[in-house]
């Protein structure tokens, strides 16, 4: 995986995916169907606990974290001097009040890892609800939910 970074040593991705992913109508409640654009990503679906309520199960839909880096403009190229480059970047999420997490790109590179980091928008078959949404962070496997970062507003990558 190599980053082409154009003299640049952070990016940030303001969700320029507004567009794509439709933020900007969602707020001012313009959607009809916010996901429409999303649905052209790859999908995934995440089974996990409810953290708030053990034993409850909820199921997330979304795009993988790294697919909406792509689509925000990352280029990677595979091969083993890519996944050097790829364990020097780190992905800091933004939530609208200002709540920020970090995760390493090693965590969220399919060659890496099996675990899948979603940029979900919808649970139980529904669209997130307005203090979770229009999109949240899930972090599967995690014993407690404090990377699960919820009203994305930013993705910002970084090289260390």
């Amino acid at each position: 995986m190599r980053i082409r970074w154009d003299q640049f040593c952070c990016w940030t991705l303001f969700l320029s995916l507004a567009g794509a992913l439709c933020l900007q109508a969602i707020s001012d409640g313009r959607a009809q169907d916010k996901t429409g654009e999303l649905h052209k990503l790859p999908r995934a679906n995440l089974s996990t606990s409810d953290p708030r309520q053990p034993g409850k199960e909820i199921v997330y839909s979304g795009i993988p974290l790294l697919e909406a880096l792509k689509a925000g403009g990352l280029s990677r190229d595979s091969g083993m001097a890519g996944l050097r480059d790829a364990v020097k970047l780190t992905v800091i999420v933004q939530a609208t009040d200002g709540y920020q997490a970090a995760f390493s790109m090693a965590e969220l590179d399919p060659e890496l890892t099996d675990r899948v980091i979603l940029l979900a928008d919808i649970k139980d078959g529904q669209p997130l609800p307005p203090g979770e949404g229009p999109f949240r962070i899930i972090v599967q496997g995690e014993k407690r939910p404090v990377r699960w970062v919820r009203q994305v507003r930013s993705l910002t990558v970084r090289k260390n």
